[in-house]
């Protein structure tokens, strides 16, 4: 997700015609979003290379066809999957040196039609492009390595049995036992030489810095009007016993909701929205809008025509050989400031580095999705900050969709960082919100346990494990077990050491990461003195921290160090510890500090 898998895959391919003397043919498949992109790419840094586009209507992807059979006619065959799965019988007739797939998640499912024509290719050698290779279960990355080396993976039945379901009731049970710990060591050896993973934290000097913000919208009377109409009606009809609402009717219900919030005909675009635009236009930064809905797409063309906003569009509708063209012109032209797209086919693939402002103007059930399409902006390239603005209609199911609070912790060992995570994590259900905390520290032996009792006691939901290795693994599958019980607030604790060292930090970028946090929040020990200031100012530098937890102040001679915090990371005290029980938390005021202060002077 823009660290380079297109040059990098075209530098491999110009490295075998060089220096071992393969010229190919290679097939490359990719989505039709980017295969203009992709010859973009080989005509500048492959200029060697005869490619062709094989695209277009029937009659002129056969005239295409003319020709390239002979050898050494053509060295490389750009198509999109669809074609590739609709032109099998003719591209197959070619004996392929490698076979490249970009985006390759989009054959996880073998069972489909799409799976079994891109495996059927004639091929020596496939390279799989994907920056998600695992979203749901580990049979989808059965799919992917049996297109890497058919075969050697065994069928999915047996892989199933040996790994997925093992690893399903550990998640389930939160197993501990020496032979789970056994069975993902395996997994890991089997997969590590096939496997070159590159991720934002090892390229993380050369990207800038991403700040993202929820912009809440009040819906206007007529929103208001249509939505509750919506749930009276949908509430008459369920009450009904000989008419139970079907999972699609419910389903279609939601999708009726979330069309309200954006527009009453089909007014989310307000001042709020005019005024980013403004903003952007202002400061020389263009905008990227993403929407769910396509219909969308004509009420927001409207709006920023009678805001006198110059844009371009970008759509299914958009014919292919014109997709690059768009995307250029956008990104070299300084009068276009904004894009507009859905984000089912703008958020994959695209470099929309000319932009630095992201609107999301509705939220993706799948937050993943909306990972995806940040990336169109914020990748390698991107010479500005990124700003990301999320519109949510308030007290709506959009709300609902993004109700889920992701609090990060960090801190050094001995903060006291895992006991005020339970602390707060009972603060809030005293509150009434529904709570998860993540334990993600796989450093220190006695975490897991440790949390895992203090949530015991508050009565909060926790999820952890001691046998998974890698926090990222462990923070990906605690949130997607948080969200999908809708739990409002998800706090996580992460690994501490006994200093601000690089493989801490490195550790914290990743879950960052992976968790995707609204907040970021720094435990400090009150006890630490005038080191506190070199702490704070450490993880300011290296994160962008939210607000900060002093803890142990329960002995008021102490209490500089909430000062030196402060004054460090330049960010406002949240809470602070005044004792060894779960109790013993305080929301911070200055004037609990002048108290502590007074008490022993």
């Amino acid at each position: 997700m823009g660290l380079g898998k297109t040059v990098q895959s075209i530098a491999l391919l110009t490295h075998l015609a060089t220096w071992h003397g393969i010229w190919g043919p290679h097939l490359i498949v990719v989505p039709s979003s980017v295969l203009y992109n992709w010859h973009k790419e080989l005509l500048k840094f492959a200029p060697s290379f005869r490619v062709v586009v094989y695209d277009g209507k029937r009659n002129e992807r056969e005239k295409k066809r003319k020709g390239m059979f002979r050898k050494l006619a053509v060295n490389v065959v750009l198509v999109s999957y669809n074609v590739a799965v609709t032109d099998v019988a003719h591209l197959r007739r070619l004996q392929y040196y490698y076979l490249v797939l970009d985006e390759a998640h989009l054959i996880k499912n073998f069972n489909c039609a799409r799976w079994r024509s891109i495996l059927s290719y004639n091929c020596q050698l496939r390279l799989l492009l994907t920056g998600t290779p695992l979203q749901n279960n580990l049979l989808e990355l059965w799919a992917l390595m049996y297109m890497v080396v058919p075969g050697l993976f065994g069928n999915h039945h047996d892989f199933g049995a040996l790994f997925n379901s093992p690893l399903l009731q550990a998640i389930s049970t939160q197993s501990g036992s020496a032979h789970v710990a056994q069975i993902v060591e395996m997994l890991h050896k089997v997969l590590r030489p096939f496997l070159l993973r590159r991720l934002k934290v090892h390229v993380e000097q050369e990207l800038p810095k991403k700040t993202e913000r929820v912009v809440r919208c009040i819906l206007t009377l007529r929103q208001q009007k249509l939505y509750h109409d919506l749930i009276y009606a949908f509430d008459k009809s369920a009450q009904s016993a000989a008419n139970q609402p079907s999972t699609f009717s419910r389903l279609s219900f939601l999708y009726s909701l979330k069309k309200v919030c954006d527009h009453p005909y089909m007014v989310k675009p307000d001042y709020r929205e005019a005024a980013i635009l403004r903003a952007a236009k202002a400061d020389g930064r263009k905008v990227l809008i993403f929407t769910q809905i396509t219909a969308m797409l004509d009420h927001l063309e409207r709006f920023l025509a009678a805001f006198g906003h110059r844009y371009v569009r970008f759509d299914s509708k958009l014919k292919i050989s014109q997709r690059q063209v768009v995307i250029d012109r956008f990104n070299s032209d300084p009068h276009i400031g904004v894009f507009i797209t859905s984000t089912r086919v703008g958020g994959v693939g695209i470099n929309l580095t000319g932009a630095s402002v992201i609107v999301f103007y509705d939220t993706d059930w799948n937050p993943a999705v909306d990972r995806q399409a940040m990336d169109r902006c914020h990748r390698i390239g991107q010479s500005r900050d990124v700003q990301i603005f999320r519109l949510i209609s308030e007290f709506t199911l959009e709300e609902n969709i993004w109700r889920s609070t992701v609090v990060l912790f960090a801190g050094l060992q001995g903060s006291g960082k895992t006991t005020s995570v339970a602390k707060i994590a009972l603060y809030c259900k005293k509150l009434g919100f529904s709570v998860g905390v993540i334990c993600c520290d796989t450093f220190r032996a006695g975490a897991f346990e440790q949390l895992r009792a203090n949530c015991k006691a508050a009565r909060v939901e926790f999820f952890g494990s001691q046998t998974l290795l890698d926090p990222v693994d462990v923070v990906q599958k605690g949130l997607h077990a948080f969200r999908t019980a809708n739990k409002e607030v998800i706090l996580i604790d992460t690994s501490g050491r006994h200093k601000q060292s690089e493989s801490l930090f490195r550790e914290l970028k990743r879950i960052e990461y992976a968790a995707a946090p609204n907040y970021i929040t720094l435990v400090v020990d009150g006890f630490a003195g005038q080191s506190c200031f070199e702490q704070a100012k450490a993880f300011a530098d290296a994160f962008q921290l939210s607000n900060i937890v002093v803890t142990k102040l329960d002995d008021g001679l102490r209490s500089g160090a909430a000062l030196s915090a402060v004054a460090a990371a330049r960010r406002p005290v949240w809470f602070v510890g005044t004792g060894e029980q779960l109790s013993d938390l305080q929301l911070f005021e200055p004037a609990l500090l002048s108290a502590l202060c007074q008490r022993y002077l």
